[in-house]
């Protein structure tokens, strides 16, 4: 497929002589371009999924394990433990290699 500016009819006559060439494709494409139009359109793209960075927040991915635990006191207790005991070990981890030092409040 070639895409060209200028007149490019006329027998016995190079057919680039008078015309500039804009684009041409030299392979076919894989998928057609409505459907890939479609599909960007949509946001269905093909592209392999890349991992992220980490979340800086801790716990901001946290969810109860089943919705009747919302229900039971000390199953609430047990996850609001965990999620302070991982809070307190990444802090502390933050501290130590950065060389923060603890202080006590008065």
């Amino acid at each position: 497929m070639h895409l060209v500016n200028g007149d490019c009819s006329g027998k016995g006559k190079d057919l680039f002589t008078d015309a500039h060439l804009l684009w041409r494709r030299s392979k076919p494409l894989k998928v057609s371009t409505s459907t890939w139009l479609w599909n960007t359109a949509r946001g269905i793209n093909g592209d392999e999924v890349q991992g992220r960075f980490h979340p800086k927040s801790h716990g901001s991915g946290k969810t109860f394990p089943r919705v009747r635990a919302l229900k039971i006191v000390v199953a609430v207790e047990k996850c609001l433990k965990e999620l302070c005991e991982e809070c307190s070990f990444a802090l502390e981890k933050e501290q130590t290699s950065k060389g923060f030092h603890k202080e006590k409040l008065p």
